[in-house]
């Protein structure tokens, strides 16, 4: 997916941080009906009609903005794709190390030597190539058993270069 001059948290009536938050909500919570709350919770305060109203809004806006994540939505699959990012974070800096080039991760963004760069992406990229096998699997060996039921990876989420992803969640982080 290529989201290159088009932030995917701009909502026209609603705040980008409100919207970002909101997004990660519906990916995280179990049920819709539980995003929905949370973010009411979060971003609207407690009462029943006007701010229940309104959360429900931005769910339904969230949702309209982006179709092609109408199967993850209320899932819970944002909290089993956190911990695969964690752990592709940990497989690079094993690579790296393995190597005898010292790196530092910092959120989701590595820093290393100038002339280390290109070793730094082979090293994504590889460990990259080996989630999107274990995802296209419909497993994933770094996951938790208890994060990975009831979710099909499929062809949709493994698409795409490496690269491309990794610019991806530096640029709209």
């Amino acid at each position: 997916m290529d989201l290159r001059g088009d932030d995917p948290y701009l909502i026209n009536g609603f705040d980008r941080s409100v919207v970002k938050s909101s997004f990660n909500i519906l990916l995280n919570a179990e049920t819709e009906i539980s995003a929905a709350l949370a973010i009411q919770h979060e971003h609207y305060g407690s009462g029943f009609d006007e701010p229940r109203k309104r959360a429900w809004r931005l769910v339904e806006a969230v949702k309209s903005r982006h179709p092609k994540f109408a199967g993850a939505w209320g899932t819970g699959i944002g909290l089993l794709l956190q911990c695969i990012d964690g752990q592709m974070c940990s497989q690079v800096q094993q690579l790296m190390r393995q190597s005898g080039r010292p790196v530092l991760s910092v959120h989701d963004s590595f820093i290393v030597e100038a002339r280390q760069i290109n070793v730094l992406k082979s090293a994504m990229e590889d460990v990259l190539d080996q989630a999107k096998k274990q995802l296209a699997n419909g497993k994933f060996d770094w996951a938790p058993k208890q994060l990975t039921r009831g979710h099909n990876f499929g062809k949709n989420l493994t698409s795409g270069r490496g690269m491309d992803w990794i610019e991806l969640q530096n640029k709209w982080t």
